[in-house]
């Protein structure tokens, strides 16, 4: 079958107005030459509705970083009023649960009145409360997260979600869909593969059969702190193939869509730092505190919407024509090339010969304020220094961290679990972070 792939170009495909059709074309020719300053408008825009939560996930990396509690105001809305006219998409999506912004079905239904598709991810928990506002504003597209085909499994990993209240939910949407004889929501699972469930997968295909839903979505396990370690899928590829190839056919037998993340050592970037991002260009990410960032996966901030006096302001500033210059830059070159979330790959595969390092430093940086990120990419700089001269880092490691233990206490907080696993040597998983389509 074909195996859809995450984190492309491509966009869920809907019926769009000529002027739709007229910028999504010049925005892809503009992402092509590279260009910085853009004429077009993006074609999808993500809301993330709250960084806060209404369940505890095993694995989250809230519980690895500081996350004060916001929602996204109603009235971000106003601003992006012309650019709506232009782009494709809105999706709503980040860091916590989308449906418990008091604004949730506003937000939907002054989104309704634009000629966009509606697309949101959620635990699934609250739907039941949104059943017939995602009929009468049109949800395009839901993706439920979902990381067992059971309450015992589902129910470990995401504390405090109902398995059986979540299914309850996904059979009333459905039978609604159908008695209404529409086409419309587009519905997927979205699970988080680990150690202790990814035998699973044949059974959530059936689930979605079962249920009437069109495709599931699999990503791999982000471990963000060394309690998690143990559910990483690094160096199981034996493991991974034999499931994906079982799934594989399981979901062509059963025509459900799947979407799998590349298997260790197969994916198309190759040895380079990250595959081509394109979401300076395809994308406009509003985070919940006012913020702008290139994607849900990085604290990078390319200032705040309300600094701008209007969209055109924000989505050609300096400093998202500098993010779209540098971000692909073969060389390293430039102020965010030259960061840490792009640097550190290309530093620890250097030092892996001498110093097996565990965990993804790239991940954890996103995490880290900007103080933060430039002491790591300082003492990361010594490291790579010394590692040319052939001089042992190991003692000086230990020095440089105790020096922070004592003297930089929220830093320490957070990086502690990370030092003792380096220090401890193990080897060094990749990490993929969950990104809606």
């Amino acid at each position: 079958m074909n195996i859809l792939r995450a984190k492309t170009t491509d966009l869920f495909q809907s019926k769009l107005s000529e002027k739709q059709k007229q910028n999504s074309a010049l925005n892809i020719k503009e992402m092509e030459a590279n260009l910085t300053k853009l004429e077009s408008y993006p074609r999808r825009i993500v809301l993330e509705m709250t960084s806060a939560c209404n369940i505890k996930c095993i694995f989250c990396g809230r519980d690895e970083a500081e996350f004060n509690q916001t929602y996204l105001k109603l009235d971000v809305l106003d601003k992006l009023d012309s650019v709506l006219d232009y782009c494709e998409e809105v999706t709503l999506f980040g860091w916590g649960e989308p449906t418990i912004n008091p604004k949730f079905k506003q937000f939907l239904q002054k989104l309704n009145k634009k000629n966009v598709r509606k697309y949101f991810v959620t635990n699934g928990t609250r739907l039941d409360k949104f059943i017939d506002d995602i009929f009468d504003y049109k949800v395009d597209i839901i993706a439920v997260s979902l990381d067992g085909a059971d309450a015992k499994t589902n129910d470990r990993i995401r504390v405090g979600a109902k398995f059986e209240k979540i299914i309850e939910n996904i059979k009333a949407i459905i039978a609604k869909k159908e008695s209404l004889n529409l086409s419309y929501p587009y519905m997927n699972f979205v699970f988080v593969a680990m150690e202790s469930n990814i035998r699973e997968l044949p059974k959530m295909i059936k689930l979605a059969k079962e249920l009437k839903m069109q495709e599931v979505k699999v990503v791999f396990l982000s471990a963000f702190s060394t309690e998690m370690l143990k559910e990483s899928l690094y160096n199981k590829q034996d493991l991974v193939k034999s499931v994906f190839d079982e799934v594989a056919l399981l979901a062509d037998k059963l025509n459900i869509k799947l979407k799998l993340p590349y298997i260790q050592g197969e994916d198309i970037a190759g040895d380079k730092y990250h595959k081509p991002c394109f979401v300076g260009w395809r994308d406009f990410f509003i985070g919940s505190d006012d913020s702008i960032r290139p994607c849900q996966s990085t604290s990078l901030k390319l200032g705040n919407l309300s600094d701008f006096d209007s969209f055109e302001l924000a989505w050609n500033s300096k400093e998202m024509q500098d993010f779209r210059k540098n971000v692909n830059a073969e060389n390293g070159g430039g102020e965010y090339a030259n960061s840490v979330q792009t640097l550190l790959p290309k530093l620890t595969r250097k030092l892996e010969q001498k110093v097996k390092l565990y965990s993804n430093w790239q991940c954890i940086c996103t995490r880290l304020g900007e103080k933060e990120k430039r002491l790591i990419f300082g003492i990361l700089r010594i490291l790579r220094i010394l590692e040319i001269l052939k001089i042992p880092t190991q003692n000086l490691l230990k020095t440089i961290f105790s020096f922070i233990s004592f003297f930089i206490f929220p830093l320490n907080r957070r990086l502690k679990p990370y030092l003792q696993t380096y220090l401890q040597t193990h080897p060094s998983p990749s990490v993929e972070v969950r990104y809606a389509n």
